[in-house]
């Protein structure tokens, strides 16, 4: 392959990994901070609050863990087909998008507990 369809591949790839882990990380907050109804809200005790936060963290952990999983396999693949640069540290991709989305979705559990948000 020619060396500027390489350097095309990379950097489409990078973007699109980027802007993956971005909009991941964006949905991860959401769906940690996001409102809750009324009906649940007006019989929560604290302790529902915390257990609530704490199942919307561990969905968005989860969400992270995958995240992490994909960019792990296809950078390995990029590296693999001599696609990505021979420097390219699959792992510590996979780990800082897996971190970015855990962050967000920690940051939306902490959130969620803090400001109690229903309509």
């Amino acid at each position: 392959m020619s060396d500027a369809v390489v350097l095309i591949v990379r950097v489409v790839s990078i973007s699109a990994q980027l802007l993956g882990v971005l909009y991941a990380a964006l949905i991860a907050w959401l769906i940690g901070s996001f409102m809750i109804d009324d009906s649940w809200a007006a019989v929560a005790s604290d302790t529902d609050w915390w257990l609530e936060a704490g199942r919307r963290w561990a969905v968005g952990l989860g969400a992270a863990v995958v995240i992490g999983g994909v960019l792990l396999v296809l950078n390995r693949a990029l590296v693999h087909w001599k696609l990505a640069s021979p420097r390219a540290n699959p792992l510590r991709s996979a780990i800082i998008g897996a971190s970015v989305v855990a962050v967000a979705s920690t940051a939306g559990a902490i959130y969620f507990v803090i400001v109690r948000p229903w309509f």
